[in-house]
């Protein structure tokens, strides 16, 4: 990507406003050909899993149909059926909000 355009890019971004520093700092690597967009998908049944390894169990369908309802996880919808979710985001909720 030219410089000029990646300057452009981030100097509209920074002055938008919406942007977490977490989307903006991704964004500048992205636009210095360092980041990449793309994030592994995970199904329902591997975040069950992943949530209940520290108790040994996967977590129930309820349960983490709940942390959706709080927004303590993001559903990505790729049709009425097919639900995916985030693994990093997962991994965060794992870890107590903190990113490996």
């Amino acid at each position: 990507m030219d410089d000029s355009v990646a300057m452009a890019i981030l100097t509209m971004a920074r002055a938008d406003g919406s942007m977490s520093k977490e989307q903006f700092d991704a964004l500048a690597e992205i636009c210095r050909g360092r980041g990449s967009i793309r994030r592994k998908l995970i199904g329902a049944r591997s975040v069950r899993e992943l949530l209940g390894e520290p108790e040994g169990r996967p977590i129930s369908a309820p349960t983490l149909r709940r942390y959706v309802r709080e927004g303590k996880i993001t559903p990505i919808r790729l049709s009425c059926r097919k639900v995916r979710y985030d693994e990093r985001e997962v991994q965060k909720l794992l870890n107590n909000g903190f990113e490996e």
